[in-house]
């Protein structure tokens, strides 16, 4: 009922801003866009002010105060393990059965505090589901 994710940041981006985080989501069954959809548009920007569905959808379970993944990250980020989850519908859970990939991607760019002209891109992370 839920897809659980345990990662940890990059020693790249150790104390350094998240300036932002897009979410894609893509299906290789058409039908199946149309549930996703219900998250709304997709990409989404993770850090906009105006919120998110796909923010609102997803339950973090950290172990330090870090409680957005628009912040800056701790200097020694790679030694805490996170964990992201978010429920699956039940609608989609049934169209699982069906012989389908979800490729969901996270992207944006980091910079130096207080330097957003240093900002470089990023590709967060990938996973692909069958």
């Amino acid at each position: 009922s839920h897809l659980v994710i345990e990662w940890r940041a990059d020693r790249r981006v150790c104390g350094r801003n998240v300036t932002s985080y897009w979410v894609d989501v893509r299906t290789s069954l058409p039908v199946l866009n149309l549930f996703v959809g219900m998250f709304g548009s997709f990409p989404q920007d993770i850090c906009s002010p105006t919120g998110s569905k796909a923010r609102d959808a997803v339950a973090l379970d950290e172990h330090n105060s870090k409680g957005s993944s628009c912040e800056r990250y701790e200097m020694f980020c790679t030694s805490i393990k996170r964990t992201t989850s978010f429920a699956i519908p039940a609608a989609l859970v049934h169209m699982t059965r069906l012989d389908v990939e979800v490729t969901v991607r996270g992207y944006g760019s980091h910079a130096r505090p207080g330097d957003f002209a240093s900002k470089v891109p990023a590709s967060w992370w990938c996973h692909k589901y069958r």
